[in-house]
């Protein structure tokens, strides 16, 4: 006798059913275009043994008969789905020789577009070394993979199928199939777990669609995180900085920026220098003997809090070393890359440290800076982030080297590393003409090429430096330019707003362009979540942009890289990726206080328009339906 068993909502239906002792999926339907993925000749999942045992989810036995349960919100979830209700189907599976069993969960939350499997496999017996877990399986006809980085989803007409992992592999051939490989031993009674979605979009509309499964299921929801780094201010190469220093940094800040010009400052943020590497993550006592709690209390009096830079491989150049040398001498694991995150003994000083600066100094952000490659090290990172977000679950984790643009590591932290250098120039004009253009080249052949389905929202690009050390020295003060970038990378959307800046280099004129900029993108926090690229290759002196779109306002920003006149010719219905039934007149107009006895330009959506802009000219729209 078959058992049905069925999640639907108005968007999407998926089925399985219980044959005998085995569970099996049958179909996933779109109901948005009745369009049917069947899966009944599909593995629902795979588990496969180093010795080559291949488990698939029909070959294991239903232990316990799945039932379904109704998934109560959780209201002060960092993940926004499980602020959701919804329902999940369960039941608990074993292998035929009795060595583990498998906790398999079916979740669809409320408004979902996608629907979640999870494993949670146990060691019964052990130890066993699991080599790969497979979590998606479909007919390969018409499906691709879009992304050639690690952990990229795979794409089927208007269906959407990933394993949630940085690490996945997707492949093609014969078959459709999303799959982890692991690299570790579970003993008895240990577990791992491991999730996967397929997901539904309408016609036309898959990169939205999958933001906005990215956007739900996220470590946490998008959001702009205007900041402070000292990186290129007071901390640079081997210095180390102090008490005074920071108090200073804080108190400039907080008068030029929070109290005159009204901008809310999220965190301070100490780089590299704020340690003693001979203690292994201890702040340096002869430079903060009063710890941190000085610096709190002055950037709590601005409305603002303290966010620190660590390195979970262990830093750079002589400190790393330090780090290094002490931290064997104490009996943490390293290995060819430096620290190892996964190792005992590490992973529980860095928790430590991390938990710390929670606790006693008011941590709401933290810049983890070079992770080791592998399953068992991003493991640990998966781990790290969800025990400091249960401490804190709107803290701001900002993973840099060690990434690539794998939407999933978004599950565990808010942004990742763009690649390429920390800075650089590229192309024609100024310094800081061509410090932009590397930037954005940066990104546009690194993420947006390899990783089209990211989030390019959420990218650490290296903020808006204008400092007094390396590069962000070297980029120059003009005002103009200055203005330019700042418009340029407020409106690239990106959630991680750093700025690498020395006060004393500010002029009045800095200040506020900054505020105005920092105040025109925090308000359009429920447009630029949307935020995808425009144009072509900065590098190649192409114009290019931004844009993002929502039913009530959008946004387009445009740059030309090269010193010379420049168009592009842009029809709002493919910028905007304007769905069937939304508006198709709008007005643009600049939103800054400089430009507004400008006439807007008034456009439709399927009508090109050629934008011509000057040399170097950097231009943001406001543009809302008529």
């Amino acid at each position: 006798e078959n058992n049905a068993l069925r999640l639907s909502n108005r968007v999407l239906d998926i089925q399985w059913q219980v044959h005998g002792t085995r569970l099996q999926p049958v179909l996933i339907r779109n109901r948005i275009t009745d369009q049917i993925l069947p899966v009944q000749d599909c593995d629902g999942f795979a588990l496969i043994l180093a010795d080559g045992t291949i488990a698939r989810s029909a070959d294991l036995q239903i232990l316990e008969a799945p039932h379904a349960v109704r998934l109560a919100p959780a209201s002060r979830a960092a993940r926004l789905s499980e602020r959701l209700p919804g329902w999940m189907i369960t039941a608990r599976l074993g292998a035929q020789d009795g060595r583990y069993d498998v906790d398999w969960q079916l979740i669809l939350r409320d408004g979902a577009n996608a629907v979640r499997q999870q494993l949670t496999v146990r060691a019964k017996s052990g130890p066993i070394q699991f080599h790969t877990v497979r979590l998606i399986d479909l007919p390969s006809d018409g499906a691709r993979v879009v992304g050639t980085v690690p952990g990229s989803p795979i794409v089927k007409g208007d269906f959407f199928a990933a394993c949630e992992h940085p690490e996945a592999f997707s492949i093609v051939t014969n078959r459709a199939q999303s799959e982890l490989r692991l690299d570790f031993l579970l003993d008895r009674g240990q577990t791992f777990t491991i999730a996967a979605s397929v997901g539904v979009a309408p016609p036309g509309q898959m990169r939205r669609a999958f933001a906005y499964f990215v956007e739900r299921e996220r470590a946490h929801p998008y959001r702009p995180f205007l900041h402070y780094n000292a990186w290129y201010d007071i901390c640079w190469g081997n210095r180390k900085i102090n008490e005074s220093e920071c108090l200073e940094v804080v108190g400039l800040f907080g008068r030029e920026l929070i109290q005159k010009r009204g901008v809310p400052l999220a965190s301070f943020v100490w780089d590299d220098g704020w340690d003693d590497p001979k203690t292994l993550w201890r702040p340096l006592q002869a430079n903060f003997p009063r710890g941190f709690a000085p610096i709190l209390d002055r950037a709590r009096s601005y409305g603002s809090a303290l966010g620190f830079w660590l390195s979970p491989f262990g830093g750079y150049g002589q400190p790393a070393q330090d780090r290094l040398a002490m931290g064997k001498l104490q009996g943490f694991e390293t290995g060819a890359h430096g620290f190892l995150l996964a190792g005992t003994n590490y992973y529980a000083r860095f928790l430590e440290t991390c938990a710390g600066f929670i606790r006693d100094s008011g941590a709401n952000f933290f810049k983890f800076d070079g992770l080791a490659r592998g399953a068992q090290e991003t493991e640990a990172m998966r781990r790290l982030t969800q025990a400091l977000r249960e401490m804190k679950p709107d803290l701001f984790i900002s993973i840099t080297t060690g990434t690539w643009p794998s939407p999933f590591w978004l599950w565990w932290g808010d942004s990742t590393w763009r690649g390429g250098d920390d800075m650089g120039f590229y192309g024609q004009g100024s310094k800081r003409e061509q410090w932009i253009t590397y930037r954005d080249m940066d990104t546009y052949r690194r993420v947006v090429r390899q990783a089209p389905l990211y989030p390019i929202n959420s990218l650490m690009t290296q903020g808006f430096p204008l400092a007094k050390h390396g590069m962000a020295a070297d980029v120059g003060v003009d005002a103009d330019e200055v203005r330019s970038e700042l418009r340029s990378f407020f409106a690239s959307g990106t959630c991680l707003q750093e700025l690498y800046v020395t006060p004393s280099r500010m002029t009045d004129q800095h200040w506020n362009d900054l505020a105005e900029c920092a105040t025109w993108a925090l308000s359009r926090t429920d447009v630029l979540v949307d935020t995808h690229w425009v144009g072509g290759d900065p590098g190649a002196g192409e114009v290019y942009g931004w844009a993002s779109w929502s039913p009530e306002r959008a946004v387009l920003a445009l740059r030309n890289p090269i010193p010379f006149p420049n168009s592009i010719t842009l029809d709002l219905a493919q910028v905007f990726e304007l769905p069937p039934d939304a508006p198709v007149r709008y007005r643009l107009h600049s939103p800054w206080r400089e430009d507004q006895t400008r006439v807007p330009l008034r456009l439709r959506a399927g009508t090109p328009h050629r934008f011509e802009l000057q040399p170097f000219e950097v231009v943001v729209y406001d543009a809302t339906p008529e």
